[in-house]
């Protein structure tokens, strides 16, 4: 199994769980590279340890929220890694909660394909950058975790 198709079906998992889960709450979410205010928040998924082959990418835990804004990601990825360059991590997301549209890819339909070490990605056909789904990372340096936020409007160029 390759690394690419461990990140496809864990990350898979993650799109699945965010559209079953709806939160109320504004978050109090900073992306900032500090993760104490993540603790108030749910663990939605722990990925088995040592299941990431010679890629040492390794997923642990995987946390979201989101406020009328932003989609937030709290990953941890196992190994230190810039997540702007030189890595295959992405993240598939079914916006419209519809396996039938988008890009087939473990039972969901993708509209959104946001590939972090190439900084550019898919949404429904066209390419999209990073200023396109008002991407924020931290840490903008090396890490084996990192917060992540994603607009919930997408305005592809």
């Amino acid at each position: 199994m390759t690394f690419k198709t461990i990140a496809l079906r864990h990350l898979s998992v993650l799109s699945i769980l965010f559209f079953s889960i709806y939160v109320n709450a504004q978050s109090c979410i900073l992306i900032d590279g500090l993760y104490d205010d993540w603790a108030d928040y749910p663990i939605l998924y722990t990925d088995a340890s040592n299941d990431g082959g010679s890629s040492g990418i390794d997923f642990g835990k995987i946390q979201v929220s989101n406020n009328q804004e932003f989609i937030f990601f709290y990953l941890e990825v196992g190994t230190n890694i810039n997540l702007q360059d030189i890595n295959d991590v992405a993240i598939y997301l079914d916006i419209d909660n519809k396996a039938t549209t988008g890009i087939s890819i473990s039972g969901i339909g993708a509209d959104l394909i946001y590939t972090f070490g190439d900084r550019s990605g898919n949404y429904n056909g066209s390419l999209i950058r990073h200023a396109d789904v008002g991407l924020i990372t931290a840490p903008t340096i090396t890490s084996d975790r990192f917060e992540i936020a994603i607009k919930r409007t997408i305005s592809p160029n």
